[in-house]
């Protein structure tokens, strides 16, 4: 954080009890597959985190992507978790998981990566900083986010859009594709 950074204390230093975030997951580099399970482990294993809901993962073609890198295709999924570390702490969190996993923050933000760990969600909490936007912006033009999230929370409505998860899914087209890949995993 910048010395000018805002400071919203209910986002970058308080807590507000226990709350629940969604959690995005994706992977388009190496075992795609093993890259969501060491990612997910390293969340259940840690004592600050409760996963309490895991989508299934979904074989996703990639959005947003340079030409060279669309046939790398990404495995998706979203994670729902409890823990009372506020959302820019759990979002530091995150990056230190992305990093180990090697994952190398270039400037083109699409680039290929093994994990990418982002908050969709973080309980109703409203909020946009310079690092951090709660909820992640443009979650619901996104299936390869909705589907996963409409498989754990259908009825969840965030901040941003007074629609139900399960409602937003309906609106979506079926391209690009998503396509379940493991339903246990």
């Amino acid at each position: 954080m910048t010395p000018d950074t805002p400071r919203h204390p209910s986002v970058l230093h308080t807590s507000h009890g226990r709350l629940e975030y969604g959690i995005s997951m994706g992977t388009n580099l190496g075992d795609r597959l093993l890259n969501m399970q060491t990612a997910r482990d390293r969340l259940q294993h840690d004592p600050d985190f409760t996963i309490v809901a895991q989508s299934p993962i979904y074989d996703t073609e990639p959005v947003d992507v340079a030409a060279a890198y669309q046939s790398l295709t990404y495995l998706n999924a979203v994670l729902i978790i409890e823990t009372e570390i506020a959302p820019y702490s759990l979002m530091q969190h995150l990056h230190e998981i992305e990093h180990e996993m090697g994952r190398e923050r270039v400037s083109d933000r699409n680039a290929p990566r093994p994990i990418d760990l982002d908050i969709l969600y973080a309980g109703d909490i409203a909020a946009s900083l310079p690092d951090l936007t709660l909820p992640h912006p443009r979650w619901q033009e996104r299936r390869f986010v909705v589907q996963p999230l409409a498989d754990v929370r259908p009825h969840r409505v965030l901040p941003d859009d007074p629609r139900e998860v399960a409602a937003i899914l309906s609106t979506l087209p079926l391209e690009p594709k998503v396509v379940l890949f493991e339903r246990e995993w």
